[in-house]
């Protein structure tokens, strides 16, 4: 069974990675992350 709690050992193989933009309230400006979707019941 795996760990629901651990990252490190996630298949990422098949993920898809999309770089999210946003917000302004940072005295830097805009902030982006980057999400990845890493299965359907994720």
């Amino acid at each position: 069974m795996q760990n629901g709690t651990d990252l490190y050992g996630l298949d990422i193989g098949g993920a898809s990675f999309v770089k999210a933009c946003g917000g302004n309230t940072h005295p830097d400006g805009e902030s982006c992350v980057t999400l990845a979707l890493i299965g359907d019941d994720a």
